[in-house]
């Protein structure tokens, strides 16, 4: 696994899986396997919100074994 010092910004998240804002709230608030949620930085404008990757590499692995 990648160390936890690797994020992705938003907009990185974005590009990676072409979701949309509104896409990446739905998933982040499912019920299964939901997309998980920033470890630094809140919702809101202006805000800087950044995933780490080992999180976002985990959330994809699960997602490809549920298809």
């Amino acid at each position: 696994m990648q160390p936890a010092s690797s994020y992705l910004e938003t907009t990185q998240i974005l590009e990676r899986f072409r979701f949309s804002k509104m896409t990446l709230h739905r998933k982040i608030n499912r019920e299964q396997n939901p997309f998980p949620k920033p470890r630094i930085g809140q919702q809101g404008k202006g805000c800087k919100r950044l995933w780490a990757l080992e999180d976002v590499l985990e959330w994809e692995k699960k997602e490809a074994e549920g298809r």
